[in-house]
This record gives structure tokens, sequence and C-alpha cells, in this order.
């Protein structure tokens, strides 16, 4: 069956990377659910003789290669490494390349607790197949074991084997015994009687009840995985991926006899559309240029700002460093306003595409006897999306270019000049104020201080000019600024609106690649399918 499934995969490329088959995916997932190695989980008590059980069913005859559960709470044998499976948190693996670990896992437990680390158990026997209660016959009364078990769905109880250890050390009169008090306890706490199988896993017998207790689990393997009906599911998947490749396959055959002179009609009103929008490029253009000359009030006015309400030191001390910050603000600005720009555009071009498309159907299915779908917006979005986020980051360089963040630094140096200087000359006249004022000349410090005073309220209110002043060097610096996003964006305005159109069109060449399709190709093609259903088909006929 796996066999069958991986070739209908395999057949999906044959008919070409643009064919998409929406029942791929499960088909997989049911693929790696077949994959899925049975467990094989114990519990019982501590030194109840769980371990031996495991490897009694490991090997037999042999001795004990050191396989205990080392005190972890949750040990799982496996063949190797590459083991599926994850490990749950407070679970360990333990390796051992034996042939019987190569298609079932052991989940080997060590719980001394159940009320605290019960969760990491339950989880554990969840996920088991087979679950195997380990009683010793010389302390039969588990009573945590049994009241933890019995939390359990009735369903796990058909999945449950009941393995008493140690019978060497029991006379046949005691054996009897300890078998009847299980039996009470698994009527008392289950409600059913388990299949029970004293085993010995040390001494003179060792492995005895080894082979009848195999047995059984691997009956109830392979009863579990029958019900689980993985192949079921495989076959169902496998079904359905046919299924949609035999259509993928009718339509190409169909194509072969079509008229071809229809694709060409419809290439010919998507010439058209890309003319109509070629010529509506430059009015594009000019409208994103305007946009961008808009916003030079709001930064000169934002450049004007960082100077201050009032003449600080603090200030004059970060001018420096503002030319980079206000240039990357003036282009996250720009970039933003751009992309919002051109995502109504984009709204507008997928409207036309729409109706185009909703125009083309009806004429596709009288032509080709087929229906290619309804529109597929997201796809065509997506496309749309990157050509937006493209544009946008394309107006760093005409910025960049144009040198706006030298001319901010320029200006701001000259305002820092002035300031510096302001400042120097109020920190002097206080300076001397206060030496005079230390010389007893208390008078003339204090005209000294209140000059200082006075020409920093002065130089705060001429600040109010230097800011109108700097607007206007900067409207008039950026005044051809637009020029240089004209110059700048009008190759990566055209990609992002003719890269729009391209993928539109790319939706018909899909349909003119597949009239390209050969009858010499397409005939091996559908009878290498029509194999893969026959063998489908044989597979599911009860035997």
């Amino acid at each position: 069956m796996r066999n069958i499934a991986e070739c209908a995969l395999d057949f999906s490329s044959k008919l070409g990377d643009d064919c998409i088959f929406p029942a791929e995916e499960p088909l997989r997932d049911a693929l790696r659910a077949a994959e899925r190695i049975p467990a094989v989980a114990v519990i019982g008590d501590t030194c109840a003789g769980k371990s031996s059980v495991l490897d009694l069913m490991v090997s037999p005859k042999e001795d004990t290669f050191g396989r205990m559960s080392r005190g972890v709470p949750v040990l799982r044998w496996r063949f190797d490494v590459h083991a599926s499976g994850e490990l749950a948190q407070g679970e360990e693996a333990a390796y051992y390349p034996l042939p019987q670990l190569r298609d079932v896992e052991f989940i080997d437990t060590s719980i001394r607790d159940f009320d605290k680390e019960g969760d990491l158990l339950q989880e554990a026997l969840q996920g088991s197949d087979v679950i195997i209660m380990v009683i010793s016959a010389t302390m039969p009364y588990s009573r945590n074991a049994w009241d933890f078990i019995s939390r359990f769905p009735p369903e796990y109880y058909t999945r449950m084997i009941i393995a008493v250890t140690h019978p060497d050390e029991c006379s046949f009169d005691q054996i009897q015994n300890v078998k009847d008090i299980v039996r009470e306890d698994c009527r008392r706490y289950l409600d059913t009687e388990p299949p029970l199988f004293p085993v010995c896993g040390g001494g003179s017998q060792k492995g005895y009840g080894a082979d009848a207790l195999t047995r059984r689990v691997n009956h109830i393997l392979a009863v579990r995985m029958a019900s689980l009906g993985m192949n079921a599911r495989v076959i169902a998947a496998t079904a359905s991926l046919l299924e949609e490749q035999k259509q993928v396959l009718r339509n190409q055959d169909r194509l072969l006899r079509m008229d071809s002179g229809f694709l060409a009609r419809i290439e010919s009103e998507i010439d058209s559309v890309c003319n109509q929008m070629a010529r509506i490029l430059p009015t594009r253009l000019e409208a994103m240029s305007t946009l961008v000359q808009e916003f030079v009030p709001r930064l000169a006015r934002k450049t004007a700002r960082q100077l201050g309400y009032v003449l600080s030191l603090n200030r004059v001390r970060c001018l420096g460093h503002m030319a980079a910050g206000i240039d990357n603000w003036f282009y996250k600005q720009i970039s933003h306003s751009i992309e919002e720009r051109q995502e109504y555009y984009n709204r507008e071009f997928l409207t036309a595409c729409t109706q185009h498309w909703n125009s083309i159907r009806p004429r596709v299915q009288d032509q080709m006897e087929c229906d290619i779908g309804d529109f597929p917006a997201e796809r065509l979005q997506t496309s749309l999306d990157t050509y937006r986020r493209r544009l946008g980051r394309a107006v760093y360089q005409p910025l960049n270019d144009f040198g706006l963040k030298s001319c901010l630094s320029k200006l701001y140096a000259g305002q820092e000049k002035w300031m510096y200087k302001q400042l120097f000359i109020i920190f002097l006249l206080i300076a001397a104020g206060g030496i005079l004022g230390g010389l007893g000349e208390s008078s003339a410090g204090f005209v000294l201080v209140g000059c200082a005073a006075v020409l920093w309220v002065l130089s705060s209110l001429a600040l109010i000019f230097v800011k109108i002043r700097l607007i206007r060097q900067l409207e008039d610096a950026a005044g051809d600024m637009h020029l240089a996003i004209v110059s700048g964006l009008k190759e990566p305005l055209f990609l992002a609106t003719m890269g729009g159109l391209v993928d539109y069109r790319k939706l018909y060449t899909d349909i003119r690649g597949q009239v390209a399709v050969s009858a010499d190709q397409i005939t091996p093609l559908l009878a290498e399918h029509n194999q893969l259903f026959y063998k489908l088909t044989a597979m599911r006929q009860p035997r």
C-alpha cells in the first residue's frame, strides 16, 4: 500500500509544478501516521519486576544486559536514535539494537508516588497500545497501582494484561491464592478480568511464561493496529489524490482539442490592459512625487521643533545626532504613504482582474468544457504585497541621493554655532557676576547676572525667528526633492505595476502550458495513472 501511495505522490510532479493537489497533504499525514511504532507499557509497584517482564519479551533465554528503569519515571526502550516520536518532559530513552525493538517500543515505568508523577505516567499510557500491569507474587496487594489504573476509561482495559512475577518464590497453592486475589482486584477496580500470565524473570526458571505473554501482546497489537485503520486511511487518501490527478488529466486532454485562437484572444485582452496601465504610469509617478513634496512642510516643522522652545545646553548637545533621526523618520513616513497609495492602486487592479476573470470563466466553460474556478485573488494578492513593500523600500535610494541627511546636518550645524555662542556669553556673564559678588561687588555682580538673564530671554525669543528661518531654508533646499523621487521611483513603480500584470498573465499561461502538452506526453501519463488506479482498486478488494 505504501508503494502505491508513494507512486501517486511522485505522479503529481509529472503533471507539472503548477498543478496543485489538496489531497497530497492528507496522504502524507496518513503515511506518517502509518509509520507510528506501537508501544507496550508496564505499570506496577516498585520492585514488582516491570523491567524484567520487558526484558523477557526482548530476550527470554539470555541474561539481562542492564536493561533497568534506572529510577527514571518513564524510560522508553528504542532500537536506535532514529526511532520516531518525541520525548515528553521527564521522559528518557534507552537504545538497544535488538531485532525485537525494530517494530515496537517498550515503555518502562518507575513511579514511587502515583499522585505526584501520575500525570506523566498517564500521558505515557495513553499513547500505549498494550498495558501490562505487573504484580509480584510476593506482594500481590498493589493498592496504589489499582487506584491509579481505575481512573482510566474502560476502553483501556481491553488492551491490558496482568503479569504475575516471582512465581518461583511461591508454592503452587500460594500462586493459586495470588491469582484469586488479583482476579478479585480486577473485578473490583476494573469490572473486568484481563488475561493473567505468571512469568519468571530470573533464577533457574527464567523465561517461564514469556512465550505465552509475548503471543498475547502481539495479538493485542495486531487487533489494535487494525482497529486504528491506518491502512484504510492511506487507501482513502490515495484514492482522493488519484481522483484529483484524473481530473487534471481530463482537462489536459480536453485542452489538446480546443481552439488555440481562444487563448490568443485572451492574451490580446491582457495586452490592451497592459498598454492602458503603461499610459497611466507617468500620472501615478507624478502623484507619488507630489505626495512626497507635500511632506516637506511637515519635515521642516519637525526639524525646527528639535531646536526646542527655549535656549538650552542640553538641546544644543543633541543637535549633532538629530539629523540621522529625522532623516529616518522622514523615510518611514514617505515609505508608509507610498505603500498606502500603492495598496489603493492594487485594490483597483484586483477589482479589474476579478471582473476580467469572471467574464472569461463562462467563455472557457463553453470553449474548453472545463471550469477555471473562482479568481485566485489570494495568490495574486501575495505577489502584489511583495511588489508594494519593495516600492516602499525603493524610496530610500532617491532620498539618500538627494542628500537630505547632509542637508539637515549643515542646517543644524549653523544653528548650533549661534546657540553655543549665546550660551557662552550667558555663562560668561554669570561667572563674572559670581566673581564680583565674591569680591564684595554685589551690585555689579547682580547687574551682570541680570544681563545674562535678559540675554537668555532675548535669545529664547530670537529662537522663534531662527526656527522660521530654518523652516524656509529647508523648504527651499527640498524644493527639488520631487525630481529626485520621480527619477528614483520610475523603475520600481514600473516593476510594481507591471509585475502584478505579469503574474495575472501567468494564470492564463498555466492554461497555455497545459495546451502545450502533446498527445505523446498525455498518452503514457494516462496509462500510468490507470495502472495506479487498478492497483489501488485491487488493494481495496476484500480478500
